[in-house]
């Protein structure tokens, strides 16, 4: 059996006189043997053939096919002419070729219909093919399609359009039937995102990956019915939104999240000191774990810390305090109970942290084959390897992907690790209240022994998810959020080197070498993270244009600079502390000024200047009434005496003349009273 094929060589003029279809047809199936350039199969017909025809210029002589081709044949039958008008389009081809034909030069016309199919393997022939695109032809179309606006730019009509094969002139027919031009098409998709031109001839020249910005890229579709744009010529922009799509609706699912996370935690924390502060006042007195226990508990940690290093720490090591930090069941029960309203978004957040989309594993499986492909490649040609050959592969695999990696995951990561963080410092800080609860009832420091472990476990965990958020947001060019990340790192810092230097300060541990690394160690931080500022800035400009460099850098003082400079000045104070051997935490005079004026509000308002007080320490507290001591207590943040009796202050307390100032600024009448600050 052999077979009828219809090989169409190059067309690049209009094709008016078309090859007359065969009359008799049977139903065998057609295939090919061998071809060059481009084959459309025609219909079968009852004797067998091969018919080749040469259709670079119009048909002048009546040349009868059937009669040519009467019996089965074993070569190429060559007609140079053909008889009249073809009446019957082309049939595509009914299945792949079998290889990889390349195609160089491509022209799209539009005269005649014309559908591509992929090859599968590769083969030797390459060949210079003028395709004819699925385009509309202007001679045979009607007088509603010549008159529709297929230029959106120039308002120009598809019978105005002049035949020069310029980008402006060339038009493309939609899947939806539609005609517009190749440049208007172009300008719709923005096809300059994703291709660059050359700079001399003006055309396409190399796929480059698009820059998002953060935007939502929507789906091209048809400007006059809203269809898809389906053209191959547009196809990676139609990938691209397509995954932008899926992008957008992971980072809607996972802001859900988020979003209710933030609200549970907004009532948590409304009433987590209250809830450590009746808790803790039930605990059984501290007994020492058994012997290996602490080495044990510190093993299970760790282990449980290493299954999963790029996300927070795990809900079980803050809830389950027997087995992961040895301490007693009666104590972990009052932390569970006091810690609940607070862990239920904790494990939110920590979900939304880990969640991760399935093109993130199928981009990264990706990136790495084409990265080793890219390896290979140099090794082949050592003469021709760069000096920073890995880098450049890698820019070469991402080339050869063509679209940027998805990051909505990894960026609502991020934000989960802020809340985590965030939770983490106040969980610490109610340990911390659970110490010196338990101080103040019981004026020892063994009971204070967990919760200060405790404390200090969360504020490490707060350092090191901060450096881990860090390194998601920048992993994922997340640059704004790596920004942030950068503020909440040092805020966890100094958190962390406060608590070791008040506890130290309070608990009576200040001893000359200890005091000596904590001075050196404030010192260090904030030499540290003065450079740190700069190099931020600096880094992050140098990824901005020089136009674009000024509202950057106001991006940066507004949620950079201006969020870091109190903390500069918390480790300044925080050394001065610790060289003192004095613990005070610096509060501003504006809210000092707050907690004055909102203590003389209120039914039970103070009403003169003789109400406020300092500790030996310099912590300040108040007295009602008439404002002279009738009780002593102790203070809640270094535990010394305060308060007194028969009007009379402990040793060591005073007024406090910072809030005796600013009563006086506010005009605070003076206290009426001879224990009153006469003079003072």
């Amino acid at each position: 059996m052999r077979f009828v094929e219809w090989v169409m060589l190059a067309a690049p003029s209009h094709a008016k006189a078309p090859v007359a279809s065969v009359k008799s047809l049977t139903t065998w199936k057609m295939a090919s043997s061998r071809f060059r350039g481009l084959h459309i199969y025609l219909t079968c017909a009852v004797v067998v053939f091969f018919v080749a025809t040469n259709a670079e210029t119009n048909a002048k002589k009546n040349t009868n096919v059937q009669e040519l081709a009467i019996s089965s044949v074993d070569r190429l039958a060559h007609t140079i002419h053909v008889p009249n008008h073809a009446q019957l389009s082309a049939t595509p081809v009914s299945r792949s070729a079998r290889g990889d034909v390349s195609t160089q030069n491509v022209r799209p016309l539009v005269e005649c219909h014309v559908q591509g199919f992929h090859a599968t393997k590769n083969v030797s022939i390459s060949c210079h093919v003028d395709t004819l695109a699925h385009l509309t032809c202007r001679l045979c179309a009607n007088d509603n399609t010549l008159d529709a606006v297929v230029d959106l730019i120039m308002h120009m009509t598809l019978r105005e359009l002049e035949d020069d094969n310029s980008l402006d002139s060339m038009t493309i027919t939609l899947s939806c039937g539609h005609v517009f031009t190749v440049e208007t098409l172009d300008g719709i998709t923005h096809l300059g995102d994703f291709y660059s031109r050359d700079d001399v001839t003006g055309r396409w020249a190399n796929a480059i990956t698009p820059e998002t910005h953060g935007e939502s890229r929507t789906r091209p579709v048809c400007p006059t019915c809203r269809g898809d744009i389906t053209a191959l010529r547009y196809g990676r922009i139609s990938k691209a939104s397509n995954l932008a799509i899926m992008q957008h609706n992971i980072s809607s699912k996972l802001s859900t999240s988020l979003a209710r996370a933030e609200k549970n935690l907004s009532k948590a924390l409304e009433s987590l000191d209250a809830s450590i502060v009746s808790s803790v006042n039930d605990c059984e007195p501290y007994a020492q774990p058994a012997p290996g226990s602490k080495e044990a508990s510190k093993d299970k940690l760790d282990i449980l810390l290493q299954k999963n290093p790029k996300c927070p720490t795990p809900p079980l090591a803050l809830e389950n305090l027997t087995e992961y930090h040895a301490i007693p069941s009666s104590h972990n029960a009052v932390w569970r109970n006091a810690t609940k309203n607070i862990l239920t978004p904790y494990r939110q957040a920590y979900q939304v942290s880990t969640n991760r989309d399935s093109t993130v594993q199928t981009y990264e499986a990706t990136l790495a084959t084409l990265f080793r492909e890219e390896l290979d490649h140099f090794l082949r040609t050592p003469n021709r390897i760069p000096a920073d050959v890995e880098q450049v592969a890698l820019r070469l695999a991402r080339m050869r992907i063509g679209q940027p990696p998805p990051r909505a995951s990894l960026r609502f990561a991020v934000e989960a690790f802020w809340m985590t963080i965030r939770i983490l410092i106040a969980l610490a800080e109610a340990a911390v209240q659970a110490s010196k609860t338990v101080r103040s009832r019981d004026s020892t420091t063994n009971n204070c022994t967990p919760w200060l472990k405790v404390a200090e476990f969360l504020f490490e965990r707060a350092v090191n998810d901060s450096q881990v958020a860090l390194d998601v947001a920048e992993g994922s060019e997340s640059w704004n959020k790596a920004a942030k990340c950068q503020v909440i790192a040092m805020k966890a810092r100094y958190e962390l080197a406060a608590y070791q230097c008040r506890t130290a300060i309070e608990y009576g541990t200040l001893t000359g070498t200890k005091q000596a690394a904590l001075s050196s160690l404030c010192g260090r931080s904030y030499a540290d993270d003065v450079a740190l500022r700069k190099r931020v800035v600096e880094n992050d400009l140098a990824r901005w244009g020089l136009g674009e460099r000024a509202s950057r850098m106001q991006w940066l003082q507004t949620n950079f600079m201006s969020p870091t400079a109190p903390i500069l000045e918390s480790w300044q104070e925080l050394k001065r502390s610790v060289d003192n051997g004095s613990w005070y935490s610096t509060v501003t005079r504006e809210e000092n000024l707050s907690v004055m004026r909102a203590l003389m509000e209120g039914r039970d308002r103070l009403s003169h200047t003789g109400h406020f007080y300092e500790c030996v320490n310099g912590h300040p507290y108040v007295i009602g009434e008439c404002g002279g001591a009738m009780q002593q207590s102790r203070c809640p943040e270094c535990g010394a005496p305060v308060g007194g009796s028969n009007h009379q202050s402990a040793a060591g307390n005073t007024h406090s003349r910072r809030f005796l100032e600013l009563a006086r600024e506010q005009q605070v009448q003076e206290s009426p009273w001879g224990w009153g600050p006469r003079g003072r």
